[in-house]
């Protein structure tokens, strides 16, 4: 490798700049739309996705649970169909690995919370175990699901034995990651009746994973 030499010079800008760039997506944005494509009635057509290892364990993992997902990285669309899955589950027991992905863990922890029927596993990586979930388990558990934790509470490695979610008043300690109010919000058309989410304290910046 050539080093870098002493003085590095900077040409000034003497014209206007012109040209195009193309501007990669986030991959926070892309499985959030990915849970939303899930919630749909119809098929979606995801334009400007990321792909990442984070979005590739999501599609995995909606894959699993019966959606029907066509993916072109060229084109960085993602099509997503067969959403009647969602609703009306036909597997019994799911095993889902979501890696280090927050994203996919804490919206697909409230996806199966919410499911009518199933069992579903959901583990990560062993550093996985170590992030922050009780504040979104502990809302779940309060709308009626049945979540069992199989190693240390309120962590991964969780089993969630679903049967819906009720709806109604909630309250929420997102003060560790924004995410888990997304998972709430979300989720929230699964629900017998409409969710009244409460803040117990400020939420925290969405920048923060």
């Amino acid at each position: 490798m050539n080093p870098l030499p002493a003085q590095l010079p900077v040409i000034p800008i003497t014209r206007p700049v012109s040209g195009e760039i193309t501007l990669p997506g986030s991959k926070s944005i892309t499985n959030r739309a990915l849970i939303l494509s899930a919630l749909c009635d119809a098929p979606v057509t995801l334009t400007g996705a990321l792909f990442s290892e984070d979005t590739a364990l999501m599609i995995a993992a909606l894959r699993q649970l019966g959606l029907e997902i066509e993916t072109d990285e060229l084109a960085r669309t993602i099509r997503v169909s067969g959403q009647s899955a969602i609703r009306n589950p036909q597997s019994t027991s799911i095993d889902i690995h979501v890696g280090l992905a927050g994203t996919a863990a804490r919206f697909l922890t409230a996806l199966c919370a919410a499911a009518p029927r199933g069992v579903y596993r959901i583990d990560g990586v062993p550093q996985m175990r170590k992030r922050p979930m009780r504040g979104l388990l502990d809302a779940l558990t309060s709308l009626g699901a049945d979540i069992r934790f199989l190693g240390e509470p309120h962590h991964f490695p969780v089993e969630i034995h679903a049967r819906g979610l009720r709806g109604g008043p909630v309250e929420i300690d997102a003060t560790e990651s924004s995410q888990m109010l997304s998972a709430l919000l979300m989720i929230s058309p699964l629900c017998e009746t409409p969710l009244d989410i409460r803040l117990s304290a400020p939420c925290a910046s969405p920048s923060l994973k």
